[in-house]
């Protein structure tokens, strides 16, 4: 006696939101563990290995969210761009009317960058890896000379820039508060975020300022 044959089932993929959420979460704990070390320690120094211990996760589950380190990088990196502190920190700025508070206020954008793990040199390292890397730090490099030339515009404005200084020099200038700057002052100094933010805001004030 013949019997018909059983239709084949397909397995449905498990992906209930509990699901998506825990994954969303581990994601976004993989970029804190990897940015705090960064921070830290800088990009070399950093493993994957170390990233995983301190999400609390085994390494092949950070291999599986992000492949590779310069790829955690580039996370980490478009996420302190986005971060709504540092779009109410600009606003600040352009809106102060004191040059010396808002050359003040600059160092303090600069210690939040260097905080939130928006490291260009220390990136660059890690860009010949990952070709979406390189692309977002293209874009970074010229967002961030944009961003210097309307702050030295403001001073400039305000017929605050020392006598002699170009807004383009003022921008130049500006470079001495890049993230990777702070962590070597930390690193070779010993010294805080608030030391650092201290030192930026007095060197720019006698570079830029009358």
């Amino acid at each position: 006696m013949l019997y018909p044959m059983a239709a084949v089932v397909k397995p449905r993929p498990y992906n209930s939101p509990t699901r998506r959420t825990q994954l969303t979460a581990t994601k976004a704990a993989i970029i804190e563990a990897a940015r705090e070390l960064v921070v830290k320690n800088g990009y070399e120094a950093t493993t994957m290995e170390q990233i995983a211990a301190r999400t609390g996760v085994a390494v092949q589950t950070v291999y599986k969210h992000f492949g590779t380190k310069p790829a955690i990088v580039r996370a980490f990196i478009e996420q302190a761009r986005q971060d709504p502190r540092l779009v109410e920190q600009r606003r600040r700025l352009l809106e102060e009317p004191d040059p010396r508070e808002q050359v003040g206020l600059f160092a303090q954008r600069a210690r939040l960058h260097a905080e939130l793990g928006a490291h260009t040199a220390s990136a660059l390292r890690a860009r010949a890896q990952d070709p979406d890397l390189a692309k977002n730090l293209r874009q970074l490099a010229v967002s961030v000379r944009r961003s210097h030339l309307e702050y030295a515009r403001s001073l400039e404005r305000k017929g605050a820039l020392r006598a002699g200084i170009t807004v383009e020099q003022a921008a130049d200038y500006m470079l001495l508060g890049d993230p990777d700057k702070f962590l070597a002052l930390r690193r070779d100094k010993g010294w805080s975020f608030d030391q650092c933010e201290a030192w930026l805001a007095d060197v720019l004030t006698r570079l830029l300022l009358d």
